[in-house]
C-alpha cells in the first residue's frame, strides 16, 4: 500500500473515496454487537480535531484545516468528523467509535424509530460530507 504521504493533492481524492467506500462497507458490520464507551463529543475535540488530523500521515496542514472547516460548515457534522479522523488514524478503533455514535444521544432529536434509521442518516450525513471534501478540498 502507498503511504499517504507520498501522494499528491490528486490522490487524496482517490483516498476520500476508499475511505468513504470501505466506512460504508463496515457500517453494517459496526452496528452489531456489544458498545463499548462512547467519549463525550464536545468543543474540546474540535479545537484539538486540528492536531488530530496532522498527525495522520499524509495529511497536510492546509488539507486539515480543509477538512475542519468543510465540517464546520456542516450543521450537526461533529460526530461525522470524528468519524473521519478516527478511521484515517486508528481503522482498528473505528467500528467502536461508529458504534458509540449510534449508541449515544447525539441525533436523538430526529427521532428516529429504529436503529436503521439512526444509521442511514449517519451514513448519508459521512457521504455528503466526504463529497464536499472532495469538491472543496481536492
Amino acid at each position: 500500500m502507498v503511504y499517504l504521504y507520498e501522494m499528491g493533492v490528486a490522490k487524496h481524492k482517490l483516498l476520500l473515496t476508499l475511505i468513504l467506500s470501505t466506512l460504508m462497507l463496515s457500517f453494517d458490520g459496526a452496528s452489531a454487537g456489544d458498545t463499548t464507551s462512547y467519549p463525550t463529543y464536545s468543543r474540546e475535540y474540535i479545537k484539538g480535531a486540528m492536531g488530530e488530523c496532522v498527525s495522520i500521515k499524509g495529511f497536510s496542514t492546509d488539507l486539515c484545516n480543509c477538512i475542519i472547516t468543510t465540517s464546520n460548515k456542516m450543521t450537526e457534522n461533529d460526530p461525522v468528523l470524528f468519524i473521519f479522523i478516527e478511521y484515517a488514524k486508528n481503522r482498528d478503533s473505528f467500528s467502536a467509535v461508529y458504534k458509540g455514535i449510534l449508541d449515544a444521544d447525539v441525533y436523538n432529536n430526529h427521532n428516529f424509530t429504529n436503529r436503521k434509521e439512526r444509521r442511514e442518516f449517519v451514513e448519508g450525513k459521512a457521504a455528503i460530507f466526504v463529497h464536499r471534501i472532495k469538491k472543496e478540498c481536492g
